[in-house]
């Protein structure tokens, strides 16, 4: 069911929806890279970044970030690929369930919104101090910006529905 609130300032308003679009095609993308990863061969992911990088390394052969994503894809195993395809699936799939019900405001989303994005944020930050993978990195700084313009969008909503509620009913002596 969706819920009427008064919206944030505008600036703030669009900074949130901004966000919350880029966290759908963020969600889309990991869908369909978890669909890839899952229905795909064993060696397509070390022949895919090969190919990638092939060129670039070979005009420079210092470049430590495609030289650790070849070392990365030649590493993976079957088992690395099935789980990296499944948090890719589950990640993406809660990004849009995510998304989708804070832009429509359905009724509870903003306290489990921030409840799967702080999950969210927790495993990440323990996966990245595990593994030193920069990619969490970044997914981890995007759901914290998320995290914050959910909190200020609320926040502004709520002070606005009161000023409204006030208005409406004016306390008198």
């Amino acid at each position: 069911m969706r819920h009427r609130l008064p919206q944030a300032s505008p600036l703030v308003e669009w900074s949130y929806r901004l966000g919350l679009t880029f966290q759908t095609c963020l969600g889309l993308t990991q869908l369909s890279a978890g669909l890839l990863l899952w229905f795909s061969p064993g060696d397509s992911v070390h022949r895919f970044v090969t190919w990638l990088v092939k060129n670039k390394l070979a005009l420079d052969q210092d470049d430590a970030l495609l030289q650790r994503a070849s070392d990365w894809a030649v590493h993976m195993t079957h088992a690395e690929q099935n789980f990296y395809a499944i948090y890719l699936l589950g990640h993406g799939a809660l990004n849009i369930v995510v998304a989708m019900a804070l832009l429509f405001r359905v009724r509870g989303s903003y306290v489990i919104s921030l409840s799967v994005l702080v999950g969210f944020v927790i495993y990440q930050t323990q996966e990245l101090l595990r593994t030193h993978d920069l990619v969490l990195l970044g997914l981890t700084a995007f759901d914290c910006v998320v995290i914050w313009l959910i909190l200020l969008e609320r926040k502004q909503t709520r002070a606005r529905a009161r000023e409204t509620k006030l208005q409406q009913y004016p306390v008198t002596d």
